[in-house]
């Protein structure tokens, strides 16, 4: 009985040694899959993070785009201050020379009066305020989390509550945003292009009113000069209408760009929640992978244990079992010696 209760036990160790086995395979493949798990979170981040750094290259270009253009409006405006006093001083010469014959009666064209903007000097701290932005300020500034050298105009200060908004949010995908950054650098260049047409006819329109200005005739009383005069006051208010459709144009591309750089805030300000949130996620990521190695050492830690002390019971066991077939094996001795007769002595 004690031998079939010793086989028992051996064999209850085994099973607990093969059970045993099983759970530390098992434990290695769940170490083995959350090593993968953990090495594809990685590379997702990393993912991300070159995903952020292009956007934060994008949005470098498109500051310094912004930069470009601004300066580019200042010397619109600039010239638009000239156009200004050229336009004042031809109206005024109308004037005099409608007083001066009074008898060829008003142009045919119907007179369109000048904004009253036109009388208003045309200074730096004027302009800044029409175009709604700061003085340039030159130096290093930080865009995201990177460091960008260059010249930027500050934000203007008025109200953007009836600003368009481009409905970016803390969700937005890197994908959005790489879009969004797309759409204004095409803008930019739309405004460019605006820009560089508008500023060239402001060019040819200076050109004509230096032009009108060379051309114009001494006083005199004949009627070749009169008629010149009266043609001259038609160009003049040609000039007008075209000023004002170029004042107008200005206006409109101001508010365009008043416009871009609200969405190109709200893309930056999209941003850097988006690289905040990158961060958080992988710090919750990071101890959440902490946690569970943890977990799994103390498994693993406590297996170890059980298995040792399983081996250790495995020892003894044998070894009792080794002790009582030596004392079975004894008792069989002692049994067989017993039995045998003693030998006759045939002396």
């Amino acid at each position: 009985s004690e031998m079939a209760s010793l086989r028992s036990c051996l064999e209850g160790v085994q099973r607990e040694l093969v059970h045993t086995k099983d759970g530390l395979e098992h434990l290695k493949a769940a170490l083995d899959q959350e090593a993968a798990r953990r090495e594809a979170t990685e590379r997702q981040v990393e993912a991300k993070d070159l995903e952020i750094e292009s956007l934060r290259a994008q949005i470098d270009s498109l500051e310094l785009d912004l930069a470009d253009l601004a300066q580019e409006r200042i010397e619109i405006e600039l010239q638009r201050g000239k156009l200004q006093r050229s336009a004042v001083d031809l109206a005024e010469t109308a004037d005099e020379l409608t007083e001066l014959k009074p008898s060829f009666g008003e142009s045919s064209r119907p007179a369109r009066t000048l904004p009253a903007d036109l009388e208003e000097p045309c200074t730096k701290q004027a302009l800044h305020d029409s175009l709604g932005v700061a003085a340039p300020v030159k130096g290093s500034f930080t865009i995201g989390g990177a460091t960008v050298m260059g010249t930027i105009f500050a934000a203007p200060n008025q109200s953007r509550s009836g600003a368009r908004s481009s409905g970016l949010d803390a969700e937005t995908p890197p994908d959005v945003l790489q879009e969004k950054a797309l759409e204004l650098m095409h803008q930019l260049k739309t405004e460019q292009n605006k820009n560089a047409k508008c500023a060239e006819q402001m060019r040819e329109l200076k050109m004509f009113l230096e032009e009108l200005e060379r051309s114009e005739p001494e006083s005199g009383n004949d009627a070749s000069e009169v008629l010149s005069r009266q043609e001259l006051v038609k160009q003049v208010g040609m000039m007008q209408e075209k000023t004002l459709d170029l004042l107008q144009q200005l206006d409109t591309e101001k508010r365009k760009s008043t416009s871009l750089e609200t969405a190109y805030q709200e893309l930056q300000a999209s941003l850097t929640r988006s690289t905040e949130e990158s961060k958080e996620c992988q710090m919750e990521g990071d101890l959440s992978m902490e946690r569970q190695m943890d977990l799994m050492r103390t498994k693993t830690l406590e297996l170890m244990y059980q298995v040792e002390t399983e081996r250790r019971d495995r020892v003894k066991a044998e070894t009792a079992y080794d002790e009582l077939q030596a004392s079975f094996m004894r008792a069989s001795l002692r049994q067989e010696s017993e039995a045998q007769p003693f030998p006759r002595d045939t002396a």
